[in-house]
């Protein structure tokens, strides 16, 4: 059995999830995508369909493993290697993962997941999501919309943009900068020269 990380490992672990930017697998054959959040020391992978809606939860932590979807919440020991496997093969569900089967070790690993979530302060709707699922309690019967829950990728990607662009025009202006200083150097030696031949 995997040995569970200290409630404030967990929770320093998935803090560290909000500071990442995601990686986004390519559309598949059905529009359907699987973002990966990789921080220091837990992973979380999200499969989202054409519309955006969430369909699954994939959190990995030191070894611990907890997975969400609309039938419930799982939580098991994922070996080492499972997420590189996850990013190669573009798609979850995550492979070799040794189950729980007791109730009681499964209602723990959540409630330990929750607790660490409840204090996660994020923007990132990924993560909200998460949180709102396993820290809320929210799981049976719950239906994923767009304008309530769901991870909207256009909206990800149009700020993964926005953030392109506004880096472009810093180092614009720093080109421009570094260009103006070396101008005014040049005239500065020019000048030098000009006025040393004058005075000769």
């Amino acid at each position: 059995m995997v040995q569970p990380p200290s409630p404030e490992a967990l929770k320093a672990a998935i803090e560290s999830l909000s500071r990442i930017r995601t990686l986004e697998l390519p559309p598949d054959s059905t529009g359907g995508r699987t973002l990966f959040h990789r921080g220091q020391g837990a992973d979380l992978a999200t499969r989202v369909d054409a519309d955006g809606k969430v369909v699954r939860h994939e959190l990995f932590c030191s070894g611990l493993y907890l997975s969400w979807a609309k039938t419930g919440i799982k939580t098991g020991a994922a070996p080492d290697g499972t997420v590189e496997a996850m990013i190669s093969r573009g798609d979850g569900p995550a492979q070799n993962v040794t189950l729980d089967a007791d109730v009681g070790v499964q209602a723990q690993r959540t409630a330990d997941v929750g607790t660490a979530l409840t204090g996660v302060v994020t923007s990132d709707p990924v993560l909200e999501h998460l949180k709102r699922v396993v820290a809320d309690g929210v799981m049976a019967n719950l239906s994923v919309t767009r304008s309530q829950h769901a991870v909207d990728i256009e909206a990800m990607r149009l700020e993964a943009e926005e953030s392109q662009r506004r880096e472009l025009q810093r180092r614009k202006k720093a080109q421009v900068a570094v260009l103006v200083v070396f101008g005014v150097m040049i005239l500065l030696a020019f000048g030098s020269i000009a006025a040393w031949i004058i005075t000769r």
